[in-house]
């Protein structure tokens, strides 16, 4: 054979093997990416198990002290939502042989439950005492269930679990709880639970979206002139921001730049929106209640109102402050500002006030129709009230009723406010107040 030949075979088959290996590794990334897209659906459906068993452990632990058929009737609604979601998601997950049957028979009962009481409040009628005992006991198996998932999901995120040992894990699930039927019979083992939906503050989480209130009728600032207040808001040279773009919607604002710090100021007024510093905080040398002066300070430096601090808590060696606009002895919780503040220095890192922006008013003042005495009368049982004062909150229904809130001890020792419309006597809202090492907490 001529050496041409040889060579000429030889690159044929080098061709071929290149061409397998090609098909070989389009193959092996195939399966990879196949793997991956799994592998996230898997988590996606998890994570949204988890959300759902947290919100129906909210919910039926408030509803333990609902004393109003509306409250109660929206909690019902929010059972089946959540009941809903919780079995769609369950279908998704890699778990066959009924291995959670159980799991997904109690989810099933707490939904057609909910369904039940929502159609008996619906004509007018109450809520037995069954009824009621049926909803506590529904809440002491979520708890639980609540809590082997989050130590799932823990245990899937800290130890990088791919899809078959997720498999593993989860059918592990029903095996560290007993069977539905034979609960309450079992004490052997109890569960923390880790709230994945938890906010700072009452009502923190409420935005209005119509245009903002404290900059409907203010004079435009230029650019030059938001720049030169947002350096007095930061104590600095108006040389070192740098304008970037800015932010249009309900709340229209110029953003500026410094080397470690975002500020935003609203386009009518002026007003200070937020600001964030991204230095690094490295130590805790404040006590909490020196970090809380530094922030009342600052505040009282931008607004001459008074405001009642409502919640805090410290994370990453930072400590945040939640306050309320107060006159004439009763909150606002529409009207809130967050102050944050370094621990190693006392400095001013970060500040929000765009709830404050958006709901702040003259508001008319509101009077009581019934007395404190009678609004209390419409607080659980279950409850012993240790404190109340008036307050005004948001609502769904875009109305601020003024409400008595009552600061409650629950059964568990769990702290609990309840808001009594002061005009209605109904239960307005009902809060939990989670008690951490880092602050406190309201779901």
């Amino acid at each position: 054979m001529s050496t041409k030949r040889i060579i000429q075979i030889s690159s044929i088959i080098i061709t071929i093997i290149f061409i397998l290996s090609a098909f070989t590794w389009i193959g092996y990334a195939q399966a990879a990416s196949y793997r991956t897209d799994l592998e996230y659906t898997y988590r996606r459906a998890l994570n949204d198990l988890n959300t759902h068993i947290n919100d129906m452990n909210v919910t039926l632990t408030k509803a333990n002290y609902a004393n109003t058929s509306s409250q109660q009737n929206g909690m019902a609604g929010r059972l089946m939502k959540n009941t809903s979601g919780a079995k769609a998601a369950l279908a998704v997950l890699p778990i066959g042989n009924d291995s959670l049957n159980n799991v997904n028979k109690f989810i099933s009962q707490v939904g057609d439950f909910a369904s039940s009481i929502s159609s008996k409040l619906s004509v007018g009628e109450s809520l037995s005492d069954e009824d009621k005992n049926i909803l506590q006991q529904f809440s002491q198996y979520c708890n639980i269930l609540a809590g082997n998932l989050n130590e799932i999901q823990e245990n899937i995120a800290e130890q990088e679990v791919v899809i078959g040992q997720s498999e593993e894990m989860l059918r592990n699930l029903e095996s560290k709880q007993p069977p539905f039927e034979d609960y309450f019979l079992s004490t052997a083992e109890e569960f923390a639970n880790y709230p994945t939906l938890i906010y700072d503050g009452p009502f923190s989480d409420h935005m209005t979206q119509k245009t903002a209130e404290m900059t409907a009728n203010a004079q435009t600032v230029s650019v030059d002139e938001a720049k030169q207040m947002a350096a007095q808001y930061l104590y600095a040279d108006p040389n070192t921001l740098t304008h970037t773009n800015d932010t249009e919607g309900n709340l229209p604002v110029y953003n500026f730049n410094t080397d470690t710090t975002h500020i935003s100021v609203t386009k009518q007024g002026g007003y200070l929106s937020s600001f964030m510093n991204a230095r690094p905080i490295d130590t805790i040398t404040l006590q909490l209640e020196e970090a809380k002066q530094y922030a009342k300070q600052y505040l009282s430096s931008i607004y001459q109102e008074e405001f009642v601090e409502t919640y805090y808590v410290i994370y990453n060696n930072m400590c945040t402050i939640q306050y309320a606009y107060s006159k004439d002895n009763v909150v606002y919780y529409s009207d809130l500002i967050k102050v944050s503040v370094a621990m190693d220095t006392g400095e001013i890192v970060e500040y929000n006030a765009d709830n404050f922006l958006m709901n702040h008013k003259e508001r008319q003042t509101q009077t009581p129709v019934i007395g404190e005495l009678s609004a209390r009368q419409q607080v659980s049982d279950h409850l012993t009230i240790e404190s109340s004062r008036m307050a005004v909150i948001p609502t769904t229904r875009e109305e601020e009723p003024l409400c008595y809130e009552f600061l409650c001890r629950g059964q568990n020792d769990e702290q609990v406010l309840v808001y009594i419309n002061s005009e209605t006597g109904m239960e307005e809202q009902i809060l939990i107040l989670i008690e951490t090492d880092n602050g406190t907490l309201t779901q």
